[in-house]
């Protein structure tokens, strides 16, 4: 008897100790703030680099089709080397030189176009492309700030992934050290051993797993933003409020910078139309003319100017083709703005019901954490006292480790729909709260593997059903870095 309550005084010690290192949570708050990140991103991100070099190039096409409508002044010397000579010779006089042997001459010629409506309406075309530019590089700067978002985010929920691992991984030890205890004592067999030599292992593989994701997201936000990311991470939480009513997102919708990068280039494919149109009508053009030589002809004169009024007109076949193709385009413009239009509003109404879906989500995984919790430390006592099974403290373990990951999952997913849903209606993220709910998540969860609980991606502990997929976050590309769904441990 004094031997039994000896190991049951040793195994309460250890268990201790486990329910301990299990429950404790070490948080830096060292992380930049993810405006940081959007601030920097402003002039470090190649995506937004490209965009405004895009938009300045339209601009200076708009200079470009000014040209086209101003005074043009063009200079032109020759050196001509006559074979012959030609002179009127005069009695009396000197000989008038009609060609001389080495013949010079200089010519400068001022052109004022008087009327070009083709060009005029180039001007206007020119205009709005340039817009329809500076609002794709709003747009461009505006996907940029979602990837930092979703990065950020999952940065965040790596870190507490690798948390809940090495808590995970310090249970396993302690639950080998309650097994090499009780093999000492002479009170089980070397299979519990050999069982938490194998848990062990599982958690020290998740461990891995989960240290991948972060790195993969943080590495990922370094090279969106060009800000290296410092160590440590908040608390991903959320209030699990709602975000109003989806009519007041939905008005939204129609200023959102693609939106309007559409109107503005359908606004342009108009305007090529016109442009089209006026290449039929004649154009109208002045110019005065300077002429220096040293073949004074008749005029006996080296220096004379000239006066000229020239309309021109012009009509092809090529000209009345290239109307119809540029009214395809108008068209195909027209069509794009309204695509464009509606999309923004099913991303919308998808980003609004993602929230709702994610907040019942949410609240469902921080219950099963509780309760997982609570039930591992239950079958730690009974372990210690002799009246549960070391399979029944593994089991324990797998699931709240299991119920973790979830909450993490399910927050990390809540608060990027809240983003999202920002994001789509146009709206600025960067004065949400991380850490106080409404903010920013982990898209795309549906792609998370359940490697964690099996060799090499294979199957699932026999007889456990596996943890539900949440679907990805509307809207916004998959980050291709998954976070561990599996609870680690072996096969029972």
């Amino acid at each position: 008897m004094m031997a039994r309550r000896s190991l049951q005084k040793t195994l309460f010690a250890v268990v201790s100790g486990a329910v301990t290192l299990l429950g404790s949570t070490t948080n830096v708050f060292a992380l930049q703030p993810l405006p940081e990140f959007l601030r920097a991103a402003k002039s470090n991100s190649v995506e937004t680099r490209e965009a405004k070099a895009t938009a300045a190039q339209r601009e200076a096409e708009v200079d470009q089709a000014w040209g086209k409508i101003f005074p043009s002044l063009s200079a032109r010397g020759q050196y001509i080397r006559n074979e012959f000579a030609a002179e009127v010779n005069q009695p009396g006089s000197d000989p008038i030189i009609i060609t001389p042997k080495d013949q010079l001459e200089a010519t400068i010629t001022l052109e004022v176009p008087l009327v070009d409506v083709a060009s005029w309406s180039r001007i206007g075309a020119a205009k709005a492309a340039a817009k329809a530019a500076s609002a794709r590089a709003d747009l461009t700067a505006l996907d940029v700030e979602r990837a930092i978002a979703q990065r950020y985010t999952q940065a965040i929920a790596g870190r507490g992934l690798v948390q809940a691992a090495e808590r995970a991984l310090a249970a396993a030890k302690a639950s080998q050290a309650i097994a090499g205890v009780r093999k000492d004592l002479g009170a089980t067999a070397g299979l519990e051993v050999d069982r938490a030599e194998a848990e062990v292992a599982r958690a020290e593989q998740n461990l891995a797993d989960a240290k991948q994701v972060e790195s993969f997201a943080r590495r990922a936000l370094q090279s969106l933003s060009g800000l290296a990311p410092s160590q440590g991470a908040p608390v991903l939480t959320d209030d699990l409020k709602d975000e109003g009513t989806l009519e007041s997102w939905e008005k939204e919708a129609k200023e959102t910078p693609g939106v309007k990068a559409a109107m503005l280039e359908k606004e342009a494919a108009d305007k090529q139309v016109t442009a089209a149109w006026t290449q039929l009508l004649p154009t109208v053009t002045a110019s005065a003319n300077e002429r220096f030589t040293n073949a004074t002809g008749f005029a006996g004169q080296n220096a004379y100017w000239t006066l000229a009024l020239t309309a021109s007109w012009r009509l092809d076949f090529g000209t009345v083709r290239q109307i119809g193709a540029q009214k395809a385009a108008s068209d195909a413009a027209t069509a794009r703005h309204d695509r464009t239009e509606r999309d923004a509003k099913d991303r919308v109404f998808e980003s609004f019901e993602q929230v709702k879906t994610q907040i019942a989500k949410s609240k469902a995984a921080r219950s099963q954490v509780k309760a997982a919790s609570h039930a591992a430390a239950v079958a730690r006592d009974r372990y210690a006292n002799g009246a549960g099974t070391q399979l029944d403290v593994i089991q324990a373990d797998r699931d709240a480790f299991q119920a973790e990951v979830s909450r993490i999952q399910a927050d990390s997913d809540l608060v990027f729909a809240r983003l999202a849903l920002r994001l789509a209606a146009g709206k600025p993220i960067d004065t949400v709260a991380i850490t106080s709910g409404g903010s920013a998540a982990v898209e795309d969860s549906a792609t998370l593997p359940n490697k964690a609980g099996s060799d090499n991606g294979g199957s699932s502990d026999p007889g456990k059903t596996p943890a539900p997929q949440a679907p990805a976050a509307p809207g916004v590309e998959s980050t291709g870095a998954p976070l561990p769904t599996k609870t680690p441990g072996a096969d029972k």
